[in-house]
């Protein structure tokens, strides 16, 4: 590829990125606020794990996207193991998050949820840097990573308030725009947090991957791009039709049945 193509090929996978880490946002939080209206573990578990799959496999597309638009240059691949314990550990770890912000909605809970989301969200992105096994090494600067997890717990303190329960909107209109401003929060703390990491990491002197020919960048990257914001889509659609079906059977809207007009047979 010439340096153009690699340029217009970098700035195409960061659009795939952004539009990944909005939707991750605006999917996971859609289920968070299912599990909050029925808070029983009984009846909320199914929310909760939806949710918490969505988040651990949403940050770690953005995280493979965005090293994939950082390094294009690089052949680079991933240790299967690694990678396999990376996803599974995130979704993981997400499960205990979700939990906490769907049973409370204290000062508490929403900053601790916040730092679990910043830890989430920079230890991806250097467990992915460590699975790539770039030569001849990564050499960290732990300011700049320290500063990448300040940002993304500062703007994930800020939408989960905003998406909180405990707030208290006056209308459903204020509701609506808060929960867009949480979900743009999140969308971009993950973005901007997960470039200062890679900053933080400087990838520019790195000459290629050892895991190269294990899981290739290529196909993983196919998968981040494609069949998650699909997924994810098709999970927001599927809000949005729930939301739309609970508000017209709080409203007590039943759509009128028409009758057949019976047509009278007149005698010959």
């Amino acid at each position: 590829m010439t340096e153009s193509s690699l340029a217009d090929y970098a700035f195409f996978l960061w659009i795939i990125t952004a539009g990944v880490a909005l939707l991750t946002a605006h999917v996971a939080l859609g289920w968070l606020a299912r599990a909050r209206r029925r808070p029983e573990l009984g009846l909320s578990w199914p929310a909760q794990m939806l949710s918490a799959t969505t988040l651990g496999s949403g940050v770690c597309a953005t995280a493979v996207l965005g090293l994939s638009a950082e390094v294009s240059k690089v052949p680079l691949g991933y240790g299967s193991v690694a990678a396999s314990v990376l996803w599974l550990g995130a979704t993981i770890v997400c499960l205990p998050l979700v939990a906490l912000l769907t049973f409370s909605a204290r000062w508490w809970a929403l900053l601790l949820g916040a730092l679990l989301l910043a830890g989430l969200g920079s230890g991806v992105q250097m467990g992915w840097v460590w699975a790539a096994g770039f030569r001849p090494g990564v050499i960290w600067n732990w300011p700049v990573v320290a500063a990448a997890a300040t940002v993304m717990g500062t703007a994930c303190l800020a939408a989960l308030w905003m998406a909180s329960p405990s707030r208290g909107t006056a209308d459903h209109t204020s509701a609506r725009l808060m929960r867009l401003g949480s979900t743009v929060l999140i969308g971009l703390s993950l973005l901007v947090g997960q470039q200062i990491v890679l900053a933080g990491a400087d990838l520019a002197g790195q000459k290629g991957s050892v895991y190269r020919n294990q899981v290739p960048n290529s196909v993983l990257s196919l998968a981040c791009g494609a069949l998650v914001p699909l997924t994810l889509a098709i999970m927001a659609l599927d809000l949005s039709l729930r939301h739309r079906q609970r508000r017209s059977t709080q409203s007590g809207f039943t759509p009128k049945k028409r009758l057949k007009r019976r047509r009278r047979v007149r005698p010959l």
